[in-house]
C-alpha cells in the first residue's frame, strides 16, 4: 500500500548534496564508500560522479562530485547549486602545502549567495594519516581558520563544520556524517526551508496546541468515550451516533483505515469506501450528518491515519497492524490526530476549499505529507555492489534534470556523463564481475527517455488534453523527484523492450557507441501516465 501513489502522495525524502574541494581531497572516495562501503580505486574526477546513496526508512541522497582539477571546472560548480543544496566542503588533511583557505572558495560563496543557495557543511578527511600525538591541535587549528573565514558569510550562508575523526578511505567517520545527515534533515532549517515555508504561511493557526496539551485531551475523551469500537460500528453503520464530533470522524476513519491496511488497499479505495458511508450517513440523517463530499480533506486524514497505524505498528515491533481497540493508544501514539487544523500545515485555505480540492484529489501546497517506510532489514540495509535495476534510469533522469536547471550545453553534460559512467563501471566490476558491463547505447537510451518525459512536462503537452484541463499543476521539471517521475510516466526498468530487440540492446556494437533501435524509433516526448490521471496523481 505503501509502495505505489504514496510515494507521491507523502512527497519524498530526496536530496541533492554537492561535494567540493581540493583535487586529489578524496570526494569521490568517499562517495563511493558511502554507496558500496568499500574503497574502489579512483581516478582524478574529469566532469562528474552522481550517486544515490539510500538510508533506513526511505532517506535518499543524490551527490555529485564534482572534478576540481582546472579552473574550469570551478567556475561552473555555480551551475549545481539551487537553494535546497547542501554543498560539502572536503579538507584534506593530507596536503602539506593546502593547509590554507582555498582561494577560489571565496568566488564559489559568492556565486553560492547568488543562487541563493545557503547550506555548507566542512569535513576533515584522511585524518588516519596525521600523527596520532599532533591530531587533536592540528584539526584545532584547521577548524580555527575555517570558523575565522566562514565568519564573513554568517548573515547569508548557514554553514556547520564537523570535526569528528573522518577517512574516507578506512570508511571511520561515515556513519557519523550519515546520521548527521539523517537527523539535520529532518529537524533542522534545511528540512524546514525545503517544506515550503509552512513556518511563516499565515494560515497556520498560531494557538496550536503542544504534544502533551493533546495527548491530555485525549485522555480526557478518552476517559468519556465509553463505547467499545464494535458498538461503535454497529451506531456508525446504523447512523445512530450520539455525536458526529472530530473524534467521530477519526475513530470511523481508524477502522476503515485499519481493514484498509490488512487488505493492502490503496489511499484512493479506502477514501472511496469512507466517502461511501459519509454519504449514507447523509441520506439516513441529513439533519444530523450534513457534511458536504470533500474528497482531499477525507484523502488528508486518512492518510494520517494510516501513518499512525504504520508508526505505531513499527515502534511497537507489532506482527500484526494495530486492531479495532487500539484506537485510543494510536491517538496517544500520535497526538496530532487532534489537531482540527493539522491540515494547515501543508495547505493554503485557498488550495484546500477550492471546488477542484472538494471534488477530485488535490496535494498539498505548502509542504509534502510525512514520509512512512519500515526500516529495512540489517543485512538489506548493509552496502554492496548488487546491480540496482534502476540505476541507469536514475542516471538519466539525474543527467537530464541537471541539464534543465543549469545553462550548461547539453551535448557536453551528456559527454562528460558518458565518460564518468563509463570509468565508474570498469571500477565497480573489476570488485564486482555481477556488475553489468558499460553500454554507450544503454546509458544514452535512458537519458533520452528521461529527456522526453521531463521536456512533455516542461512544455505542458500531453497527448490527452482533455484530461491536462482537468489536471492540477505539477512540480517544475528541475523539482521534480525522481520516485515522483516514475510515478507520473508509463517508465520501468524494462521500458527499452519497447524500442530494442535483446540482440540488439546487449551486443559488442552497442555497448561501443549508440545505435539506434531496431524495433521502434526513440520518443520526443512522453505523455503523463494515465493511470496517473486515473489515479488522481495529476
Amino acid at each position: 500500500m505503501f509502495k505505489g501513489l504514496s510515494k507521491w502522495l507523502f512527497g519524498s525524502t530526496e536530496y541533492q548534496i554537492l561535494l567540493i574541494g581540493n583535487d586529489a581531497s578524496g570526494k569521490t572516495t568517499l562517495l563511493y564508500r558511502l554507496k558500496f562501503g568499500e574503497t574502489v580505486t579512483t581516478i582524478p574526477t574529469i566532469g562528474f560522479n552522481v550517486e544515490t546513496v539510500e538510508y533506513p526508512r526511505g532517506w535518499k541522497w543524490t551527490f555529485w562530485d564534482i572534478g576540481a582539477g582546472c579552473n574550469k571546472i570551478r567556475h561552473l560548480l555555480r551551475h549545481y547549486i539551487t537553494p535546497n543544496t547542501l554543498v560539502i566542503f572536503l579538507h584534506d588533511c593530507d596536503d602539506p602545502f593546502r593547509q590554507e583557505f582555498p582561494d577560489w572558495m571565496g568566488v564559489f560563496l559568492d556565486d553560492m549567495i547568488k543562487r541563493e543557495g545557503k547550506y555548507l557543511w566542512i569535513l576533515f578527511n584522511k585524518q588516519d594519516t596525521l600523527p596520532p600525538d599532533d591530531d587533536g591541535e592540528f584539526i584545532g587549528n584547521v577548524r580555527k581558520m575555517y570558523e575565522d573565514e566562514m565568519s564573513r558569510y554568517r548573515k547569508d550562508i548557514c554553514y556547520k563544520i564537523l570535526d569528528h575523526k573522518l577517512s574516507a578511505k578506512t570508511g571511520e567517520g561515515l556513519n557519523e556524517l550519515l546520521v548527521e545527515l539523517h537527523n539535520t534533515m529532518s529537524t533542522s532549517e534545511l528540512n524546514s526551508r525545503r517544506q515550503l515555508k509552512s513556518v511563516s504561511n499565515p494560515n497556520v493557526h498560531q494557538d496550536a496546541l503542544s504534544r502533551e496539551q493533546l495527548k491530555s485531551l485525549i485522555e480526557k475523551e478518552g476517559r468519556e468515550d465509553t463505547i467499545d469500537a464494535q458498538a461503535f460500528w454497529i451506531s456508525f453503520l446504523e447512523a445512530d451516533l450520539s455525536a458526529w464530533d472530530h473524534r467521530s470522524h477519526l475513530k470511523a476513519g481508524y477502522i476503515i483505515a485499519v481493514e484498509s491496511a490488512g487488505k493492502g488497499e490503496s489511499i484512493f479505495t479506502t477514501a472511496d469506501t469512507f466517502i461511501a458511508h459519509l454519504k449514507r450517513l447523509k441520506e439516513m440523517q441529513p439533519d444530523k450528518f450534513r457534511n458536504t463530499e470533500h474528497r482531499t480533506m477525507t484523502i488528508f486524514w486518512l492518510v494520517q491515519l494510516q501513518l499512525a497505524i504504520w508508526n505505531y505498528k513499527l515502534d511497537k515491533q507489532l506482527d500484526q497492524f494495530p486492531s479495532r481497540d487500539d484506537f485510543q493508544e494510536v491517538l496517544l501514539h500520535t497526538p496530532s490526530l487532534r489537531d482540527t487544523k493539522l491540515w494547515s500545515i501543508y495547505y493554503t485555505k485557498d488550495r484546500l476549499f477550492s471546488r477542484e480540492a472538494r471534488e477530485v484529489w488535490t496535494a498539498p501546497d505548502l509542504q509534502p505529507f510525512p514520509v512512512l517506510q519500515p526500516s529495512p532489514a540489517p543485512d538489506a540495509s548493509a552496502p554492496g555492489t548488487q546491480e540496482d535495476p534502476e540505476r541507469l534510469l536514475r542516471f538519466g533522469f539525474a543527467v537530464t534534470q541537471h541539464i534543465m536547471a543549469s545553462d550548461l550545453r547539453r551535448g557536453q553534460v551528456i559527454k562528460e556523463a558518458l565518460a564518468s559512467l563509463q570509468a565508474t563501471t570498469i571500477r565497480l566490476r573489476a570488485k564486482d564481475a555481477r556488475i553489468p558491463p558499460y553500454s554507450e547505447t544503454q546509458a544514452y537510451f535512458w537519458i533520452q527517455i528521461a529527456h522526453a518525459a521531463l521536456r512533455a512536462l516542461e512544455n505542458g503537452d500531453n497527448p490527452s488534453e482533455s484530461m491536462m484541463e482537468k489536471a492540477s499543476p505539477v512540480l517544475p521539471p528541475a523539482q521534480l523527484s525522481f520516485s515522483n517521475f516514475t510515478l507520473l510516466f508509463d517508465i520501468t526498468p524494462e521500458t527499452w523492450k519497447k524500442y530494442y530487440s535483446g540482440k540488439v540492446w546487449e551486443s559488442i556494437a552497442a555497448r561501443r557507441e549508440f545505435v539506434p533501435p531496431d524495433l521502434k524509433p526513440l520518443p520526443n516526448l512522453i505523455g503523463v501516465s494515465s493511470e496517473a490521471y486515473e489515479k488522481g496523481v495529476m
